[in-house]
């Protein structure tokens, strides 16, 4: 079964957040084609059982319904027992507190999906639960997101773990700290991977759908239309198989060398440990100018001096020394390396590009 990507975000009934200013996210989100609202049972600054909030989350609930959205229920053991199931349900999350039986009997139920700690899954847990008769079809996995700075995983680990997950079948999410708001008590944003946390959504949400995530969640609440729109756009590109990538061209770059840059481009698929190719723009007639040492994340247009490869473009992955046959274009910020580590070879991209002054 293909994958079915979406985006999702987050609300936070059980804090100081005015149903208002929940139902406008929700409105907004719902607007753009938003999957799922998540929200957390149990957080250590809320109290659930008080009256007031008793009242506050089923409106919330009916929030959620009126504008077509699905929630995950963040839960712990204790938390679930205390918890009635609203109609709008897509997945409880289950957190700490539940003994493998009862994860394999709730992931039975008609009426809900269960959703896992991708964070601390080991296929070790996988195999005993599914012996155990876990019903797989109806498994969610989602990665933590870390509010404490530097806790945050590696993008590579991520990656590295979602090779094994995907191959069971599952359905992977993932969290983008917001850029407008950052949730309390810290107040430092909610990523699922550290090198995020003060990322463009549009870059960090496409380097967790190379990494085989299908879902892609803002863990801060009140997330900006500009943000979700981003999430939106990488997505749908992301589905057309198009990978955006933030370049920085020099003002002085010439009209061939923009109309290569324009191009959609794919890889070579016999890839070079110097540099990501593509050889779409090979022929266009790109005229020498000055040029220097090429460093890492340089991108780079061969000129006619380079006679069958003129117009060839290149990403550097190391640097190289300067050659009189190859114009350096603009470059890649350092902070979207690992975007362009995880292009593979055959992936079509394209160039989202700022001009700067060389």
């Amino acid at each position: 079964m293909g994958k079915k990507y979406c985006y999702s975000i987050s609300a936070y009934p059980a804090l100081d957040h005015s149903l208002e200013q929940i139902e406008l996210s929700l409105k907004v989100a719902a607007a753009l084609g938003a999957s799922n609202v998540f929200t957390s049972y149990h957080l250590p600054e809320a109290n659930y059982q008080a009256d007031e909030f008793v009242v506050k989350f089923n409106k919330f609930c009916e929030l959620v319904e009126k504008y077509g959205l699905k929630l995950i229920i963040d839960v712990s053991g204790k938390s679930f027992k205390n918890l009635v199931v609203p109609k709008c349900i897509c997945a409880l999350r289950l957190d700490y507190g539940f003994t493998n039986e009862e994860i394999v009997n709730l992931s039975k139920s008609d009426d809900f999906a269960i959703e896992l700690n991708a964070s601390v899954l080991t296929i070790d847990k996988i195999e005993e639960l599914i012996n155990l008769g876990l019903n797989v079809s109806n498994t969610r996995l989602s990665y933590n997101f870390y509010p404490k700075l530097y806790t945050g995983m590696d993008i590579f680990e991520v990656a590295s773990k979602n090779k094994i997950l995907n191959s069971y079948g599952f359905h992977i999410m993932a969290y983008l700290p917001g850029v407008t708001f950052k949730r309390e008590p810290l107040c430092e944003g909610l990523p699922s991977v550290e090198s995020h946390r003060y990322m463009k959504p549009m870059y960090a949400a496409t380097e967790l759908l190379l990494t085989g995530v299908d879902e892609i969640g803002f863990g801060d609440p009140f997330v900006k239309l500009e943000e979700l729109e981003e999430v939106k756009q990488a997505v749908e590109d992301f589905k057309n198989n198009i990978i955006n990538v933030p370049l920085n061209v020099y003002s002085d770059v010439s009209s061939v060398e923009h109309e290569i840059l324009d191009g959609l481009h794919s890889l070579r698929l016999d890839e070079a440990p110097y540099m990501h190719r593509s050889s779409k723009g090979r022929g266009k007639a790109v005229l020498p100018r000055p040029t220097r040492d090429v460093n890492i994340l340089d991108v780079t247009i061969d000129n006619v001096l380079y006679k069958r490869y003129v117009g060839e473009l290149g990403i550097a992955r190391r640097s190289m020394p300067y050659n009189e046959r190859v114009n350096i274009v603009g470059y890649i910020d350092q902070v979207y390396i690992n975007l362009v580590d995880l292009l593979k070879p055959g992936y079509k991209f394209r160039f989202v590009k700022t001009v700067v002054n060389n």
